[in-house]
């Protein structure tokens, strides 16, 4: 249940946790003072949760019959929960084992592929600088055919200027 109350313009939110017929006054009053706190600061000071409760060995309920197995009950532990907490020890402690009798192998392994790819990466190196060597090669055939195409192109112009006026001459002539 949520009041509102109105102090001096400013709207306070007092709350009152009665989730309990039987809550302590205690108790009530201390979660009023939070609320207060709360609404003066604007910093929520929750209580933490309560904890449960332990009870004193002599207030709670022996077992009929006492032997090996009630020492656990006594303590407030299942016999059942520490045996199955024992076996996920025992399979992870396993698990753990096989994994490290693997890991020097995988070591071995990673090593053995790193020098092969230094390898490679030489080879790839070396082959790259071969091709862009053979690249610039090409690059200047192609300049010199362009230039020597050029050439030709200019001596069969004059060629043709020499055999037309050669031409011309020989009908003239006649």
């Amino acid at each position: 249940m949520v009041k509102t109350t109105d102090l001096g313009g400013e709207v306070g939110l007092l709350r009152w946790w009665n989730k309990n017929e039987n809550d302590s006054p205690v108790g009530v009053h201390y979660r009023c003072i939070v609320s207060l706190l709360f609404f003066v600061t604007g910093r929520r000071r929750t209580p933490r949760p309560r904890q449960a409760r332990r009870i004193p060995r002599s207030a709670a309920p022996m077992p009929n019959n006492r032997g090996a197995p009630d020492t656990y009950v006594s303590l407030g532990i299942l016999r059942q929960d520490t045996i199955s907490f024992s076996v996920y020890l025992d399979e992870s402690h396993k698990q753990l084992e096989a994994l490290n009798e693997k890991r020097p192998g995988v070591v071995q392994m990673v090593k053995l592929a790193n020098k092969e790819r230094e390898i490679l990466e030489t080879v790839k190196n070396e082959a790259e600088d071969y091709m862009l060597k053979e690249l610039s090669l090409l690059k200047w055939q192609e300049k010199a055919v362009k230039f020597a195409s050029e050439d030709n192109a200019a001596k069969m112009e004059e060629t043709k200027k020499t055999a037309s006026g050669l031409q011309e001459n020989i009908t003239a002539e006649r």
